[in-house]
């Protein structure tokens, strides 16, 4: 019986090709066939504003607001500054309120005509159904989307998972991810993660490297 040879397995990093693909920016791209709105249809062509007004003192939804920005620039929509727009063009409003919902990370997403509201009572929830606007606007056939009313929650509290080339600290190698000179979890890789709903990171570490202790 013919053997298949068993590849070499590396040690190093040097020739992960697939490291740099994690890094890389994470572009989205709709695949629209329809250029004409729909009566019931909000119209996003000549350009968006953002309200940025949910309560963030410690600025964790950053990320998420860059993202949809980013997201925007990706499909070509424009994004109007509130301080400079002069009403002139018919553009659409995205904001986000807080509203409780119910549960942690729940949300809800009210379209109607030039106005998109993301209500949530906690900042994983606005997280969320910015994540998920971002989905609607992709699996839509135009950049167009019908008025709506959708609720959603968190069927499975907690997602977790880890770096499926991250080390485990044990031998031969001992290599620790968190202390180690590659960055097993570079943002845009994060990024991927988060669209994906996952909230928590399995590390493998040792208790006595993240915890100090005169004991001996």
């Amino acid at each position: 019986m013919y053997t298949i040879p068993e590849p070499l397995q590396t040690t190093t990093t040097n020739d992960w090709a697939f490291i740099d693909e994690l890094r890389s920016e994470f572009h989205r791209k709709p695949h629209w066939t329809r250029y004409e709105p729909r009566p019931d249809e909000v119209d996003i062509r000549e350009g968006v504003i953002l309200f940025k007004a949910f309560p963030d003192p410690e600025f964790l939804l950053e990320t998420a607001w860059h993202d949809l920005e980013r997201f925007m620039g990706d499909i070509k929509v424009l994004i109007i500054n509130v301080e400079t727009y002069t009403g002139n063009k018919k553009l659409t409003t995205i904001e986000a309120i807080k509203e409780d919902q119910g549960c942690h990370e729940g949300y809800c997403i009210e379209i109607k005509k030039s106005q998109i509201t993301i209500k949530a009572g906690d900042i994983e929830g606005i997280r969320r159904g910015i994540y998920y606007l971002e989905d609607l606007i992709l699996k839509a056939d135009g950049p167009f989307l019908k008025s709506a009313n959708i609720k959603r929650s968190p069927w499975i509290e907690n997602r977790i998972t880890r770096c499926f080339f991250g080390p485990i600290k044990r031998p031969p190698f001992n290599r620790d991810e968190l202390m180690d000179e590659i960055d097993y979890y570079p943002d845009e890789y994060l990024n991927r993660l988060a669209h994906e709903g996952i909230n928590i990171l399995w590390l493998t570490v040792e208790f006595r490297d993240i915890v100090k202790t005169d004991l001996v």
